[in-house]
């Protein structure tokens, strides 16, 4: 049975789970050396916007966590999406030991039509690239009942 999410007009909604119209196991590298840490990346690809959510993972590899290297796992899930835009990038934590769950929007800096890029350093080396500046704002549950959420009202404006 499909549930349809309320929400308010003029806002994206996004049930997590298995409605992914796409889901990645990332590889990102830690702080301190290249490999080890992973997490879990679902695309919803919505009209009009794609949202990217990583899911934080430590409690099954007890590694970096996906909030140390935001600016990196939000770039490789953006590249590995097909660089969509606009895009919506949200972190996921699931409860656990240590929190209980909840979905932050991550936005970072850039001129509204293309994200800052610059050269992202893992083990005192470059890796690649990576976004800049990340801001966090904690996202409201779209029904108490689901697992999912809602996007800012002007993540949900076109503008022409």
């Amino acid at each position: 049975m499909s549930m349809s999410l309320q929400k308010p007009p003029h806002q994206i909604a996004v049930d997590v789970g298995p409605r992914a119209d796409e889901t990645i196991e990332l590889v990102y590298e830690g702080l301190a050396h290249v490999d080890g840490p992973w997490c879990t990346i679902s695309v919803y690809r919505r009209e009009g916007m794609t949202v990217i959510v990583a899911t934080d993972e430590t409690d099954t590899h007890g590694d970096c966590s996906i909030t140390n290297r935001i600016e990196r796992v939000m770039y490789l899930a953006w590249e590995r999406a097909g660089h969509p835009w606009p895009v919506a990038f949200v972190e996921h934590y699931r409860e656990g030991r240590r929190q209980s769950e909840h979905f932050d929007l991550v936005e970072f800096s850039g001129d509204g039509h293309r994200l800052r890029e610059v050269d992202c350093w893992s083990a005192c080396r470059v890796v690649g690239k990576e976004f800049k500046q990340p801001r966090w704002t904690p996202l409201q549950r779209a029904q108490p009942s689901t697992r999912g959420f809602v996007l800012p009202e002007h993540y949900g404006r076109t503008s022409k």
